[in-house]
């Protein structure tokens, strides 16, 4: 993606304005990846990759969801970055998979659930759920 991909005008908004409303990243006008890594991780499970979904405005026993790649993918077909190509050619790419490239996107080698009352932290590198 072309760095002209990355200049797009956009509101200025602080992270988890959108999460704060109950308003998915998904649903933003925009690409945000602050707000796309609030609400989604990518994490391995076992051999394969998931991504975590905590969903804004949700119940709380139904807010966390893990989803398949293709269904994240899915999801985001209707989120699109626009963009202009190294020929200037107007382009777009799905919220997902922009995200799915970024760098800065979070990550975690897996998933663990390590209450701790006196604060402890889990292990480094794994999403404590």
């Amino acid at each position: 993606m072309s760095a002209a991909a990355e200049t797009a005008e956009r509101p200025v908004v602080k992270s988890s304005t959108a999460h704060a409303g109950g308003v998915s990243a998904l649903r933003l006008g925009w690409y945000d990846l602050e707000e796309m890594n609030e609400e989604f991780a990518f994490v391995v499970i076992g051999k394969g990759p998931m991504i975590v979904w905590r969903r804004p405005g949700a119940e709380p026993d139904e807010e966390v969801r893990l989803i398949s790649i293709d269904a994240f993918k899915a999801l985001s077909q209707n989120a699109r970055h626009p963009f202009k190509d190294e020929k200037g050619k107007d382009r777009s790419i799905s919220y997902a998979d922009k995200w799915l490239m970024d760098s800065g996107r979070r990550d975690y080698a897996g998933l663990e659930f390590f209450p701790s009352p006196d604060g402890a932290k889990g292990r480094d590198g794994f999403l404590n759920l």
